[in-house]
């Protein structure tokens, strides 16, 4: 044997034990849920509103909004108009100082959120793809004015009693400030 050959078994050698070694390390052990969650501090699986499996407790409570609306369209000018009453029913262990309406129509705002975001309802586009700005297409929607009110009257418990109701619009939310808090318990 020469000197090179001698050299080179040894080494052959070490690396045939490392082979070996890595090839008996132990299985990483399974991926165990109970493990991940354990730490968690979850509520309590029962309260009085609502039982361990989701179903309402004895104190459950829902609020109630009835509707009366007289409606009218006028096709000419394109124009929807209602005269709506809204009976709110506070069941709720809280006193409400506001009501909250969702005004689903002022999505169509030419200054709504939906509309700068290029969306209507639904998540279509404004333009179909390929149309130039403004052309009409597929899917596209206009503008209105939203949802325009002449007046918001609260009526405070006395048949016949309204007064002028204070509001604040933002997108496609209204929120009623209640100047007599409604009570809770219905």
């Amino acid at each position: 044997m020469n000197a090179g050959t001698m050299l080179r078994l040894p080494l052959l050698a070490v690396m045939g034990a490392t082979t070996l070694a890595f090839a008996q390390a132990p299985a990483m052990p399974a991926y165990d849920p109970r493990v991940t969650f354990t730490p968690l501090t979850l509520p309590e699986p029962v309260n009085s509103y609502r039982d361990g499996n989701g179903a309402p407790g004895p104190s459950y409570w829902q609020n109630e909004a009835d509707y009366e609306m007289h409606a009218g369209i006028d096709t000419e000018k394109k124009v929807l108009s209602n005269t709506e009453t809204i009976t709110y029913t506070n069941n709720s262990p809280d006193t409400l100082t506001s009501l909250w309406i969702h005004l689903e129509q002022n999505t169509y705002r030419a200054d709504s959120r939906s509309h700068n975001l290029g969306t209507a309802v639904g998540g279509e586009q404004q333009r179909r793809p390929g149309a130039a700005a403004g052309a009409p297409g597929r899917g596209e929607r206009g503008t209105t004015q939203g949802i325009e009110f002449d007046s918001v009257e609260i009526e405070d418990g006395v048949p016949g009693h309204l007064t002028k109701a204070v509001y604040v619009v933002s997108d496609t939310r209204m929120q009623i400030r209640l100047a007599t808090p409604l009570k809770p318990h219905g």
